[in-house]
């Protein structure tokens, strides 16, 4: 009988059971003509109905008729696929389980599994490698790709995302799922690179991706996806400022900026001006933070502190949280704040919430970074908008009115620019609390082998540090390095990867996969000095690190702040002895903290306990409430502020580098071309001579760089090189670094570089001060430090005459040169005692300096006075002359009779020796050069090859 007749006297669905029941009860389904027609009659009114039973029904019989077909348990799951996901995995599997070979079948059953989180069912499909025979199909390798990223299986998930790329590179899209799958190719494979640290890939891909999410005008939310990837990638490598910052204010075409707020804002401005009093005694600032990491993430050590300590009388604080509220926890939710979830709210849609919450200052905590809401800031919601701690680099933003940083992170010389005016903090611009460990580990103890740990996100292990690592594992051979890599996989290959680029065998590397929590933490027990990496540093690692008292080592740079926030970590912790200026000084002070493991150990005891103490949320929160003040007064009431001034323990480890090749001319027509270099500011781990708990230093600018010179190299002629000669000028630096002496620069605005000061003038006065606060700051890391004016030449070793009054029975806590007059205590050479009596008394001169007053005379005054508890002692006068006793009379200033039988004493003792002369008592630089030349005291003529002659 023909069945077709059959079908169409009835109605269709009735029609189709009686079809079913006719063929069902013939058993005629091994016809291939009678199968096609009636499985495409059954697809055809599965289509014409959206009765999801009728459907099923139809699906049913089908699959009675023909129980091997799996296709139509592949439609029968299609058909739940966004109405029962569990019905949907169920079918398909049937499937699978019947016919794995059947792609479209297998394929939707990986999607599902996919796009539900079950990434594991996915790879236990591939049984017997199913999966090798599926590597021409499009839609699989773009799952499966990406199966393997979110497993962070790197190597494998490039290899099948290449494959796709190359497979359609030439294509022409034209529907929309074609366009957007092309974008997201390319968007995601630049995320990959940029996770294994190849950057170079990283940015190419990302490129594309802007390009291709622009051609084909995607969603908005698309294309700012890829513009923030690639501007945030853009600072894991040396970039050029200036093009950066055109990169980013670049992000204001994607926004309308209508600012539709900014007349409910000048008119809430008028009303607390007219009602200022009253507003100012019963009103609370709102303070609102928009984030979309109010959970177990590194942001949470940094913020969570904050919001604990917010003076809550004083301030109102909101949290917008742009994620599901199942995501927030509890570590958020017990702070009792007003929280507020907008994950799945448009830009309008939050702002509008924000303006009815009347929120005066508004933060942004994400910068460029994944579930950030900029478009909400570009709506200017908040009168006052802030961006702050996610984020190294400018938002860009016309409507961003600050950032919040410090003097260390973003130096005031920087060439790195901003849209937002910088708010800086005179210490480290961050709190810090572990939210994950209640107390710290211990420390592993020191052994013979040197653990060194490179555990920032691998995307941060640059060309560029790696090949400084490169450099201590050769000249540090008791060493290994131990690598935290971000994936679970390939092992194998990031061992070739870093054995190649380090150039080392693979017993000297240690890979760790990526840790859980409790994992990670114990990480900290088992390595003795972290490296941390550059040009993008850590954050979180170094606070984790320090906080459980391991050592580390940073580069500092002051062009990019994401070079430099350790270095802000370790300044504010007084640790910048671990802070390097250049990439030789890294490698020497992780050489110095290796072949020391005592001095590690005994970091690992004290470190964690300065750490804390710089961590101490009052003073922090009185310095950024105080700031929040300060915007708030300006905007609302028109009141001014001023840069906070760089707080003074800073001081000492604050620095500038040179970016360009500068001329020195000397006094004497010599003049050397310098190099670029970036300069070093710690001092402590170039100490190499046998006496390495003392520090010997001196601190000029140009005005007497020449002196300076004689004075360093009379300390090598005496093969002393623990010494620090701190300078404040650019030309001193370039000079003194030619000569391959130690020097460290440091900030004085009010350096007169281009002559010398006149002796007793104000301006010679006050800079004679500057020197009070750099011995403070190296006390607290030395036992002692002798300081030394550069109108001295030193003689004798004098590490052997610190060993004699260490150990005499006289412990005293300074020394000074014996000017003879009635202010006898010179402060051209003085010897202090690290303790605290000292270390108060060099902080009080540093603060009451008066420009009018010699430093010297403030000193004697002092003595008689406040530092009467200070055991003070003077040279041997024979063993250490002024200038007085040891020059010719017709070099000194007029020789009051007074002092004339104690130049002759000095001149008759036979049995002197003569450790150091200070060309002092006479004025004029160029006078004590003369004086100087005249004893064969000075040897900078005799080391002119050391100078190009232009």
């Amino acid at each position: 009988m023909n069945l077709c007749i059959i079908y169409r006297m009835q109605e269709p669905f009735n029609k189709f059971n009686k079809l079913f029941d006719y063929f069902f009860s013939k058993l005629e389904a091994s016809d291939n003509k009678n199968k096609n027609y009636i499985c495409s009659e059954g697809f055809k009114l599965i289509e014409q109905n959206i009765d999801i039973t009728l459907k099923e029904s139809i699906m049913q019989k089908l699959i009675m008729l023909f129980p091997m077909d799996t296709v139509l348990y592949s439609k029968m799951g299609n058909m739940y696929k966004t109405i029962d996901t569990q019905k949907a995995i169920l079918w398909h599997t049937i499937g699978y389980s019947i016919n794995p070979m059947c792609q479209e079948n297998t394929i939707h059953l990986c999607r599902l599994f996919f796009e539900n989180g079950f990434i594991d069912k996915v790879f236990e499909l591939n049984k017997n490698d199913l999966f090798q025979h599926f590597m021409d199909n499009s839609v699989f390798l773009g799952i499966y790709a990406r199966c393997h990223f979110q497993k962070l299986y790197y190597k494998d998930g490039i290899k099948y995302l290449e494959k796709l790329i190359d497979k359609h590179i030439k294509n022409n899209c034209v529907t929309k799922e074609e366009k957007l799958e092309k974008w997201k190719n390319y968007h995601d494979m630049g995320y990959v690179y940029c996770a294994m640290g190849q950057h170079e890939k990283s940015l190419h891909y990302t490129k594309i991706a802007v390009e291709l999410a622009n051609k084909f005008n995607l969603d908005i939310s698309q294309k700012l996806l890829s513009f923030s990837n690639l501007l945030f990638y853009k600072n894991y490598g040396y970039h050029d400022n200036a093009k950066t910052y055109e990169m980013h204010i670049g992000i204001n075409q994607y926004y309308s900026n209508k600012m539709m707020f900014s007349k409910h804002h000048k008119k809430r401005k008028q009303l607390l001006q007219s009602n200022k009093s009253s507003v100012s005694s019963s009103s609370k600032i709102r303070i609102g933070y928009v984030s979309g990491d109010y959970k177990y993430h590194p942001v949470a050590n940094f913020i969570v502190p904050i919001l604990e300590n917010h003076d809550k009388t004083k301030f109102e604080i909101y949290l917008y949280a742009n994620q599901p509220k199942h995501e927030m926890v509890n570590l958020f939710t017990n702070l009792k704040l007003n929280i507020y979830y907008i994950h799945d709210q448009t830009d309008h849609q939050v702002s509008e919430l924000i303006h009815t919450h009347k929120i005066d200052i508004l933060f942004d905590l994400s910068g460029h970074s994944i579930l950030n809401r900029l478009g909400v800031f570009a709506l200017s919601p908040s009168p006052i908008q802030i961006t702050y701690l996610g984020y190294p680099n400018t938002s860009g933003l016309n409507t961003m009115h600050y950032r919040i940083t410090d003097y260390v992170a973003d130096n005031t010389l920087t060439t790195q620019s901003y849209s937002e005016s910088l708010l800086r903090v005179p210490k480290c611009f961050l709190l810090y609390k572990n939210v994950l460990l209640s107390s710290p580990v211990t420390p592993k103890k020191t052994e013979n082998t040197i653990i060194l740990a490179a555990i920032n996100k691998e995307n941060k292990n640059s060309t560029y540090v790696m090949n400084t690592w490169k450099e201590i594992l050769r000249q540090c051979p008791n060493t290994k390095l131990m690598i935290k890599i971000e994936t679970f996989d390939n092992n194998e290959e990031r061992m070739e990867y870093y054995t190649k680029h380090l150039e080392t065998r693979a017993d000297r590397i240690i890979i760790i996969n990526k840790l859980q929590n409790k994992e990670y933490n114990e990480l900290f027990t088992k390595f003795d000095i972290l490296l941390d990496t550059f040009p993008y540093s850590g954050t979180t690692t170094t606070c984790n690190t320090l906080y459980n008292s391991v050592p580390m080592v940073t580069l500092y740079h002051k062009d990019y702040h994401s070079h430099n926030v350790s270095a802000s970590i370790l300044s504010n912790a007084s640790l910048s002895e671990l802070i390097a200026y250049s990439r030789d000084e890294y490698i020497d002070i992780v050489k110095q903290l290796v072949n020391n493991p005592t001095r590690i150990d005994r970091y690992k005891r004290e470190i964690g306990t300065k750490f804390a103490k710089s961590m101490e949320p009052s003073q922090f929160m009185v310095h950024y409430e105080n700031i929040l003040l300060n915007v708030y007064n300006k905007h609302y009431f028109d009141i001014p502020f001023s840069e906070i001034p760089c707080d003074n323990d800073i001081f000492a480890s604050l620095c500038r580098d040179i970016n360009q090749t500068s001329m020195v001319t000397l006094s004497n027509d010599l003049s050397v071309n310098c190099k670029n270099d970036i300069p070093n500011i710690d001092d402590s781990d170039l100490v190499t001579s046998c006496c390495p708990s003392i520090l010997f230093i001196s601190v000029f600018d140009y005005g007497s760089l020449e002196l300076g010179l004689n004075h360093l190299y009379s300390l090598k002629k005496c093969n002393i090189s623990n010494y620090m000669a701190y300078v404040t000028d650019d030309v001193s630096y370039q000079t003194i670094k030619y000569h391959k002496f130690n020097v460290t620069k440091i900030p004085y605005t009010n350096t007169i570089t281009s002559s010398s000061k006149d002796f007793g003038s104000k301006s010679f006065t006050e800079f004679s001060f500057v020197r009070y606060k750099v011995i403070t700051e190296q006390l607290k890391h030395y036992d002692a430090v002798w300081y030394m004016d550069v109108d001295t030449v030193v003689l004798q070793d004098l590490n052997v005459y610190y060993e004699t009054y260490k150990n005499g029975n006289t412990k005293y806590d300074i020394i000074y040169q014996n000017d003879i007059h009635e202010i006898k205590h010179c402060t051209g050479c003085v010897l202090y005692f690290s303790n605290e009596r000292t270390i108060n008394a060099t902080q009080l001169i540093y603060n009451e300096a008066n420009p009018n007053i010699p430093d010297q005379h403030c000193t004697h005054y002092f003595l008689k006075n406040t530092g009467k508890d200070l055991i003070v002692g003077l040279f041997e006068s024979y063993e250490f002359p002024n200038g007085l006793l040891y020059f010719d009379d017709e070099d000194i200033i007029e020789l009051h009779t007074k002092f004339r039988k104690e130049k002759e004493n000095y001149i008759n003792n036979k049995n002197k020796t003569v450790a150091f002369v200070h060309a002092n008592w006479m004025i004029g630089i160029e006078n004590k050069i003369r004086a100087l030349k005249k004893k064969q005291l000075w040897f900078v003529d005799n080391h002119a090859n050391y100078v190009i002659n232009i």
